[in-house]
């Protein structure tokens, strides 16, 4: 059972990136959350079926990491609770069952991380290959599969097989940091693969022009090299200047616009300068003024968008100068939603379980090359992630929830000197630190 598992795990995490259906006016996250949905569903009851067919010393195993299921079991109880008060419980529900469903699937890669083998992520690099490929396609007008409305800019339609551009910016992001971080801890053939993985992930990054992903790189990369020898220090540091001396040399509109900003803010207003994003923030900000407690309730930002919108654009005319009247889904900022959705109780909750799992996989060391992994992607992959959500919203996107969701289970799994484990080569030179 856990076998299966594992193997489900695998399978759905290469899968969700290359699911399209082009026949949706949404062809990208209906059918990713969908798929996402499914892997959930399906992978609680293939845990109740190990439970019962195969015993529970592997669920006892899990409980022994009473940190990380406390702040989980806490996670799910306060969304139960959340919803009850939500302010739109509708909208609230349906937020529920993407939460448990991807709770499920964090669980099951726990659950199966003794049988999961590197594979999981080799699959990821013909993944990116494929997506930075088409998007490098869309972007520069060589070929476009897909029909947009002929009003969208170019640079819109550059979405590959995972959504608009900003999307692609967040998964790419974290690619990046998965695959240095890995490549930096494993020998031979895996070596070059991850190096190559991370080389084209860092290239979508770019492509995608979003400079919030590109500012998340930077930080992941940077906290890649923490605690790590003087000679990966400077290796880290030359990296990034290379990579950021690169972007300003070509005029990368990512690049460029991350040094416009302060100018752009000053001249302009905080709203136009961040591409109206200050306006969801703000609204975000006041409804846990307003409801500091439970929040509105899960996925009910949407719901509340508009009349919030209204108030604050009256309040902050000036700060806000230039608002549209675009009515946005998300607040573009995860750590503002979590707020406004579930209160500040929530919020502690999502920083105790990045805590949690950090301090979970870096305080174990064993010879296995996937423990060795895990505890080199633990840190960046968490400092990334609380980047990237300043402007993007990789917890209320499919692709980037799944990715994250799954990689915090093997994370967790892989660091512990479970029986069975397949002993692979690891390159541990890394963890000697050089005075």
């Amino acid at each position: 059972m856990m076998t299966a598992l594992g193997w489900m795990a695998t399978i759905a995490l290469a899968l969700v990136p290359l699911a399209v259906n082009p026949h949706l006016l949404d062809r990208y996250r209906v059918l990713k959350e969908s798929l996402v949905r499914a892997e959930g569903i399906l992978g609680g009851v293939l845990l109740v079926a190990a439970a019962a067919l195969a015993g529970t010393r592997r669920f006892r195993e899990l409980l022994r990491e009473r940190t990380v299921v406390i702040v989980t079991a806490a996670g799910v109880f306060w969304a139960l609770v959340t919803t009850l008060f939500s302010t739109h419980r509708a909208h609230s529900v349906e937020s529920l069952v993407t939460m448990l469903t991807s709770t499920i699937v964090f669980v099951m890669a726990w659950y199966a991380a003794p049988r999961i083998s590197l594979l999981i992520l080799d699959l990821l690099v013909p993944v990116a290959i494929l997506n930075v490929a088409l998007v490098t396609m869309q972007e520069y007008g060589i070929w476009q599969p897909f029909y947009f409305n002929p009003l969208l800019s170019r640079h819109l339609t550059a979405t590959g097989l995972i959504d608009n551009p900003n999307v692609v910016g967040s998964y790419m992001t974290l690619l990046t940091v998965i695959f240095a971080a890995a490549a930096l801890r494993v020998r031979g053939w895996r070596r070059w693969l991850y190096t190559l993985g991370a080389i084209v992930a860092t290239a979508g990054v770019l492509v995608s022009q979003t400079r919030t992903a590109f500012i998340a790189l930077i930080a992941g990369l940077l906290l890649l090299a923490v605690g790590r020898s003087v000679k990966r220090m400077v290796v880290a540091v030359t990296a990034v200047a290379i990579l950021f001396g690169a972007g300003v040399y070509l005029k990368n509109p990512a690049v460029m616009s991350v040094l416009a900003l302060p100018q752009r803010v000053r001249t302009e207003s905080l709203e136009v300068a961040t591409s109206g994003r200050a306006a969801p923030v703000a609204a975000a900000l006041q409804m846990m003024r307003d409801h500091p407690l439970t929040g509105v309730g899960p996925g009910a930002f949407k719901y509340h968008f508009m009349p919030y919108k209204s108030l604050i654009v009256d309040r902050y005319p000036r700060t806000l100068r230039g608002t549209t009247g675009t009515n946005f889904g998300e607040a573009h900022n995860d750590h503002a939603q979590l707020l406004a959705e579930t209160g500040l109780p929530g919020y502690l909750l999502f920083l105790a379980a990045i805590v949690a799992i950090v301090r979970a996989v870096r305080e174990r060391k064993t010879t296995d090359a996937r423990s060795s992994i895990a505890r080199g992607i633990a840190l960046p992959l968490a400092g990334t992630l609380l980047v990237l959500g300043l402007a993007q919203f990789p917890l209320y996107v499919a692709i980037t929830r799944q990715l994250l969701v799954t990689m915090a289970g093997l994370l967790i799994g892989w660091s512990r000197p479970w029986e069975e484990r397949v002993e692979e080569p690891v390159d541990d030179s890394e963890e000697e630190a050089a005075a």
